[in-house]
């Protein structure tokens, strides 16, 4: 299983357990357990979203380096060498739009 596809797993199974936690006061269990669950999970949420908003960010990066590089082409010479590098960076660049 792929990182992205596992931290969903667990962002899923932490927001119905947060949810468990914070609104059934129908449980069998101290207040301080519930908030250290409820915080605990809360934590957890927080941590995934960073790290999912770090991948976004990511790939905006790496997409700004090929857009520079590919205006940096321009101060080459006219020729086969710079089409070369115009062609591969452009073929990732559509790469990276179909992902979006």
């Amino acid at each position: 299983m792929d990182t992205k596809k596992l931290l969903e797993n667990i962002s899923n199974n932490c927001s119905s357990e947060l949810t468990k936690y914070k609104f059934n006061k129908g449980l069998d269990i101290s207040d301080k357990y519930r908030k250290g669950k409820v915080t605990s999970y809360q934590y957890v949420l927080d941590l995934i979203y960073h790290f999912f908003e770090k991948e976004r960010l990511l790939k905006i990066e790496f997409e700004s380096i090929i857009t520079k590089e590919l205006d940096n082409t321009s101060l080459l010479k006219n020729g086969d060498y710079r089409n070369g590098i115009n062609e591969v960076l452009s073929e990732i660049k559509s790469q990276l739009k179909e992902k979006a």
